[in-house]
Order: C-alpha cells, then sequence, then structure tokens
C-alpha cells in the first residue's frame, strides 16, 4: 500500500495523540515519513539519487587522504556543519557517539535531545551502524526538512514524544513503547523481532525501517525497490563500504569489543580483573558501563533526561 501524506499524519496522530499535531514540526515530521516511506512518489527519486551522489563525492575527496575512517569523517563533518553534536576522541579525531551495547529508552532519547547521531556496532548486519546516519544525510541533502528548519530541533523533537500503550496488533502482550523515533526511523517489520509494535515499515522499500535502506544501499534489495534506480549506478564507493562491513560484522561482535577494550589482546590475555570489566563492558549494565559506551557521562545524560523530559 502507497504511503501518503493521509497514512502518515494519522498514525502520527494515532500513536501520539493530538499533542503531535499542535508541534510548530509536526508538516516536517510528515515530510520525513512521506520520503522515507516512499522515496519513489514523493518526488522523491531525484532527490534520493542526487544525495547519494553528492556522498559517494565527499568520500571519494576524504578517501585521497586517507583511506580510515572515511564514512565516519564524512558524516561527521556533515553533521557538525549543521549544528548537531560531536565527540572529539583521545587523538583529537571528531565522531558521532559511539555505542557498544543496548541503551536504556530514557538514555537514548536524551542523547537525541543532546543532539548526538551515533555509530552502533552492536545492531545487526542487516541494519547496519551506519544507517540511520544515512536516513539522516539523504533526508537532509535532499531537503525533505524544508527552508529554515534546524536538522538539530528535528532531532530534538524526535527525542521527546513517546506514548506507552499496548501495541494494537499484539495479542496479550505487555504494554510496549512506541517514539516518534521508531515511527520515523526505526520501524519493524511484519518478519522482525518486534514486528507486534505499530506501526510497522510498509514495504521492503520503506526506508523507515533501516534494514530496507541498508539493503539498498549494498545492492540486493528485494522486487519493492525497483522503481529506485540502482544504488551502485549513483554511490559505488558508499555500495563498496557497506557491503565490506557488511561481512566483517557478520563475524563475531565480542571480537571488536574485545578490540576496542583491550587493543592487541585476544579474550585468554586478560587477567581475572580485565576479564570482569570485559564483560561488564560488553554487558553495559551498569553506570559505569553505560557511561564509557555513550562517551558523555551518566550525570550529564541525567541531566538532559531532567530538563527536557518526554511529551507523554
Amino acid at each position: 500500500m502507497p504511503v501518503t501524506r493521509s497514512t502518515v499524519t494519522n498514525e502520527l496522530l494515532q500513536v501520539l495523540g493530538p499533542a503531535i499535531s499542535r508541534e510548530p514540526l509536526f508538516e516536517t515530521l510528515i515530510n520525513i515519513g512521506l520520503f522515507l516511506g516512499n522515496v519513489w512518489d514523493w518526488k522523491g527519486r531525484e532527490k534520493m539519487t542526487a544525495a547519494l551522489a553528492a556522498l559517494d563525492a565527499d568520500m571519494a575527496n576524504q578517501a585521497r587522504l586517507g583511506p580510515k575512517h572515511v564514512l565516519t569523517t564524512v558524516l561527521t563533518n556533515f553533521e557538525e556543519a549543521r549544528g548537531f553534536s560531536v565527540v572529539t576522541d583521545n587523538s583529537g579525531r571528531k565522531r558521532g557517539q559511539l555505542y557498544l551495547s543496548f541503551l536504556p529508552p530514557e538514555l537514548f532519547l536524551a542523547q537525541l535531545r543532546a543532539g548526538y547521531h551515533w555509530k552502533d556496532p552492536t545492531v545487526s548486519p542487516e541494519h547496519g551502524e551506519f544507517t540511520h546516519r544515512l536516513q539522516w544525510y539523504l533526508l537532509i541533502h535532499a531537503g525533505v526538512l524544508g527552508q529554515g528548519v534546524a536538522a538539530r530541533d528535528v532531532m530534538d523533537v524526535c527525542g521527546r514524544y513517546q506514548r506507552t500503550k499496548p501495541p494494537l496488533n499484539a495479542l496479550n502482550r505487555e504494554s510496549e513503547r512506541t517514539d516518534l523515533w521508531e515511527m520515523l526511523f526505526d520501524r519493524d517489520t511484519k518478519d522482525g523481532a518486534n514486528s507486534f509494535l505499530y506501526p510497522l515499515a510498509d514495504s521492503d522499500g520503506d526506508f523507515r525501517n533501516p534494514n530496507n535502506l541498508n539493503r539498498y544501499l549494498r545492492g540486493v534489495s528485494s522486487q519493492d525497490d525497483l522503481r529506485l534506480p540502482p544504488a551502485r549506478r549513483h554511490a559505488p564507493l558508499l555500495q563498496d563500504f557497506l557491503k565490506a562491513r557488511f561481512t566483517k560484522r557478520s563475524t563475531s561482535q565480542d571480537a571488536y569489543f574485545l578490540k576496542k577494550k583491550y587493543p592487541g589482546k585476544s579474550e585468554e590475555d586478560l587477567d581475572t580483573q580485565q576479564q570482569v570489566l570485559y564483560y561488564k563492558y560488553v554487558m553495559a549494565m551498569s553506570d559505569e558501563g553505560i557511561s564509557q559506551l555513550c562517551g558523555v557521562t551518566v550525570s550529564k545524560v541525567q541531566e538532559y533526561v531532567s530538563a527536557t523530559p518526554p511529551i507523554l
């Protein structure tokens, strides 16, 4: 079923309630859902391909300066220029946040309100750790947000609207949280782990589901995406990078965690204390673990939570 302005609007009102319609950026939110949900029908085809070509050109220029951190650097520069927050690591390199485990919902929403993009290598290879940042690059470059609308303000809004209610298509399940971010950028599919949540991605070509966008960019999309020209035609460098990341990410994630926490060591090389810290790092169940993973102290994030509580 085609994604229309009416369906996007009605879903937002149905799930988040009438308060969302009074949001000054309500029309912008509708345009985001319409663009990512139905690129080929909302004057989006040319804008999407132009954005992909621009991203590929930026990557090619960055690659001439060195082969490492090409996509990360391009995205970080793009985001910082548009007012998003960035992290400076110990080497002085700017980047997005690095998440190495599940982030509790209240802290995740606080990160949105604080204006951070992120790389999340804990998500599945099908999802892709860069996909949400690519969603934002494409919609910003395509002009979807509208003239005079600050991208940082839109992300702030995404961190403030949520509704806790029983999913509309769940059977005897506990209440689940549905927030604006999930509706616009992180929908599941009918075959996904959270398929009981409402609403779901409309089709395999609905890029509100990150897996769908990642598949399209890697060149392994289903028939639903054939109305868009192949991504490789406009972004061959991006496609090769994402395909390589997919292959690499299909290996053990624990090895990735170990490399980041204890470079040059195997799990057998760790002493008892290091093993305890390593497993805590992987699980990230403590405040200390969350602090390490977010790149921001928990107390600082809690300030964001207190200062800008979600709209219920």
